[in-house]
């Protein structure tokens, strides 16, 4: 009889146990976004979510190919890195192929998310789907293009148009590594996307210098005219004074193009586009005097 009982009292509490684990599943999921085949190219869902969950860098994903997440639905971790480990004994080989792929394609992109310092819609508009290419790459290109991850941009914080008022996307970091003075990267075209090859240094100074090609003469003066109106905010940022945070809400965005006639009146204007490099020079000159 009270081996009976037992046996029942077993039944109860993993019965209790599954329910338990289902909750804490949902709970988990939750707080996690939710990344369909249509946006990673995957042939599973997956889940992303920040550093409020208190591991290492990870996502989860959905160990079959059903669209709809059900409670019965087995999900696996897989950790964020150069070499990623999958954590649990239920993803298919094939599939632990392709999300590998996938994470290492997209590790910077997954690591800033982690990090809170880009939003969910960074991350769907800058993600390198998946496809069955990328399975034949020869060793030699893929080593090429690992190397254009550029782990020092998972240290770097974006800064995209909506936040700075340029055209362009900027790249802020702190010291932390570098034995060069302040600087921000400058990407030169105009897309939301990130390009790596597409980016130029500019020091943070009253006279910022552009390191590199590629960037045009007006966007060359919008990001010199940003930094000079923000120089402070940046060099605190650079010297971890203060957080990412404090910068975006603190930031003087650059402003539309204002042809000014009355040049002696340039301090005291927001951002101005000058019609000539004689203006603009008379610009920094007299901006430098109104600071000091």
């Amino acid at each position: 009889m009270m081996r009976k009982n037992w046996v029942w009292l077993k039944i109860i509490i993993e019965m209790k146990l599954e329910e338990l684990f289902d909750e804490l599943d949902f709970e988990l999921l939750a707080e996690m976004a939710n990344l369909s085949s249509k946006d990673t190219g995957l042939p599973m869902n997956i889940y992303v979510s920040d550093d409020s969950i208190k591991n290492s860098p990870r996502i989860k994903v959905q160990t079959d190919h059903s669209p709809r997440f059900k409670k019965d639905h087995l999900l696996v971790s897989v950790t964020i890195s150069n070499n990623p480990q999958v954590i649990g004994n239920n993803l298919s080989k094939r599939d632990e192929i392709i999300i590998k792929e996938f994470i290492r394609r997209n590790k910077i992109l997954l690591t800033r998310y982690w990090n809170r310092q880009i939003g969910i819609d960074d991350v769907v508009d800058g993600l390198v789907k998946y496809t069955p290419a990328m399975k034949q790459l020869k060793p030699a290109i893929k080593e090429i293009l690992d190397a254009t991850n550029l782990e020092f941009l998972t240290e770097m914080a974006n800064l995209p148009s909506k936040k700075t008022g340029l055209p362009m996307n900027i790249y802020i970091s702190d010291n932390s590594g570098v034995k060069h003075g302040p600087r921000i990267k400058v990407q030169t075209d105009h897309s939301p996307k990130f390009r790596k090859d597409l980016l130029v240094s500019m020091t943070i100074d009253r006279e910022p210098k552009v390191i590199g090609r590629g960037l045009s003469g007006k966007d060359e003066v919008a990001a010199r005219e940003f930094i000079v109106r923000n120089i402070n905010l940046l060099t605190q940022y650079w010297n971890k004074q203060i957080s990412i945070g404090n910068v975006t809400r603190n930031l003087i965005k650059h402003q539309a193009e204002v042809v000014v006639e009355d040049t002696e009146k340039l301090p005291s204007l927001g951002f101005t586009r000058l019609g000539n490099e004689l203006r603009h020079r008379k610009f920094f000159d007299q901006l430098k005097l109104y600071n000091d």
